[in-house]
């Protein structure tokens, strides 16, 4: 049995902000010692009505590389379920899940995130990632996607605690976590997936 490796072109990566357009990615593609680009979108860009995906940003991206100095130049694929206050979409969340399945966080300034703990939650985000999966695992220029923080920003009177009427507990979140990596490497087969630990209680 042969198992071909994932990819691996590691080095150093420029995570892109929100206002960056794919000749931006390509042009910091082009900076010496670099290896690749975060690319980030919000769930709700990519997935704009229940079930349908839109990866055109991402493959804008792919094409302005393509034709940069430095074509081999990697992608990661970020998709964002938790928005801050300088994010330019409050809520991030799918549409049809918003009103059940998202509250404001700490952030501030209407800033919102997606209740990933949740079954239906988990279960929407798979479908993505694998549809993802389906669209990108054979690109070679695209090293894999990258889990958003695990900081889910839901503290002091933005609370989604059980105990404060929510549906949070720090196991739930801990589990979907895991069913989320799970998820991703089982449709990621050719590419990798990160996780972004941060504060995780």
């Amino acid at each position: 049995t042969v198992v071909l490796p994932h990819k691996s072109d590691y080095g150093h990566y420029f995570a892109t902000g929100h206002a960056d357009t794919a000749a931006d990615a390509a042009m910091l593609c082009e900076q010496p010692g670099v290896s690749g680009v975060v690319w980030r979108r919000t769930w709700k860009e990519v997935e704009p009505s229940a079930g349908v995906y839109d990866f055109s940003s991402f493959d804008s991206v792919l094409t302005a590389i393509a034709a940069s100095r430095n074509p081999h130049c990697q992608m990661w694929l970020l998709v964002e379920f938790k928005s801050f206050n300088s994010s330019p979409t409050r809520n991030p969340c799918p549409a049809y899940l918003q009103a059940r399945h998202s509250a404001l966080n700490s952030s501030g300034g209407g800033a919102a995130t997606c209740f990933m703990w949740e079954p239906e939650v988990v279960a929407a985000y798979a479908r993505m990632m694998k549809a993802a999966a389906a669209h990108f695992d054979d690109n070679p220029r695209v090293e894999g996607l990258i889990l958003q923080e695990s900081s889910l920003n839901f503290n002091g009177v933005y609370s989604q605690d059980v105990a404060d009427g929510g549906t949070y507990t720090a196991t739930a979140w801990r589990d979907a976590l895991i069913t989320l990596i799970d998820q991703c490497a089982a449709a990621f087969t050719n590419s990798r997936c990160m996780s972004f630990l941060n504060f995780l209680r």
